[in-house]
């Protein structure tokens, strides 16, 4: 569950990236 947890977190943390890196390249 776990590390269930963490892959969620760090994807989530990926796609605010993308997003921040589309909105302010």
């Amino acid at each position: 569950a776990v590390m269930r947890k963490l892959i969620v977190l760090a994807n989530a943390l990926i796609r605010d990236n993308r997003k921040w890196a589309e909105i302010a390249p």
